[in-house]
């Protein structure tokens, strides 16, 4: 088999930026080896054929217009990593500012999930990348994120467990169901909003205005808070082990229910 021209057999990627816990510099970098593979290059090629032409601030719109004529093959989760890691260096400067490269990614493993694939691993290192996890479903399916997830990861997606490596960015979570989000760097602006029966763990800091009409989840912060406005929050639970940051929200997250809503009020609780 004959690699496609241009194509990189391999790449450097961030296996953990943010292990150290200092979340300034990589912890290490090794290698990632790609073996000769036509489906993957067919997958690569597809996207970096087309990107220009559907990459635009209207969300999705421009790859369900892309896999309307130009179908989806089954890939094993590996092999999606290999097509993001391949992908990204071919884009230029300004790809990060769109959904579509994520989304495009996301749409691949909820075509491999279909095949009866449930675990999935992304090697993203250092890199932004906007909308990955959009839309996925399925029962009790696992996307691991070796480095940052960028603004509305997750977003509209239903029964799911997440686990982050690194930072979070802004929206994280937004519209999804029954999902739970391991965070072991920040969160951006606004996460965990417009969210029902989730639980968010996490382990750096969070960022202003998270939980805003979020209904039935649970919110564990182990680090430290922004300004938790939890507006329409309804039946929520907001939990830290840290006295400091447990004082934090209970000034800031309301425990009465709104009185236009049929709501349930919110708690805010001390961890042992």
């Amino acid at each position: 088999m004959q690699a496609a021209a241009g194509l990189e057999q391999k790449v450097l990627a961030l296996v953990n930026p943010f292990g150290s816990g200092e979340m300034k510099s990589p912890d290490n970098i090794r290698e990632v080896q790609f073996e000769k593979d036509v489906k993957v290059e067919q997958m690569v090629n597809l996207y970096l054929d087309n990107y220009k032409k559907i990459n635009s601030p209207t969300y999705d719109s421009g790859v369900s217009f892309l896999l309307e004529s130009y179908p989806l093959i089954k890939l094993a989760p590996s092999q999606i990593n290999s097509v993001m890691q391949m992908i990204i260096p071919k884009l230029d400067k300004n790809w990060g500012e769109y959904d579509c490269t994520g989304i495009y990614i996301s749409e691949l493993i909820e075509k491999s999930i279909k095949h009866g694939n449930t675990h999935f691993v992304l090697n993203t290192g250092d890199k932004i990348l906007r909308a990955l996890g959009y839309g996925l479903y399925g029962g009790k399916i696992v996307l691991d994120i070796l480095g940052n997830a960028g603004h509305y990861f997750g977003r509209n997606s239903k029964n799911c467990h997440f686990n982050i490596e690194g930072n979070a960015g802004s929206f994280l979570g937004i519209y999804s169901k029954r999902c739970t989000y391991h965070v072991h760097g920040d969160a951006g602006h606004e996460f965990g909003s417009r969210v029902e029966r989730c639980t968010f763990n996490l382990h750096g800091r969070a960022g202003g205005a998270c939980g805003v009409l979020a209904r039935k989840c649970t919110f564990n912060f182990y680090g430290d808070v922004g300004h938790v406005t939890a507006y329409y929050a309804n039946d929520c639970t907001f939990a830290t082990p840290h006295k400091e940051i447990y004082d934090k929200l209970l000034d800031m997250v309301p425990t009465e229910p709104c009185p236009h809503m049929n709501a349930q009020p919110n708690q805010v609780i001390l961890l042992k």
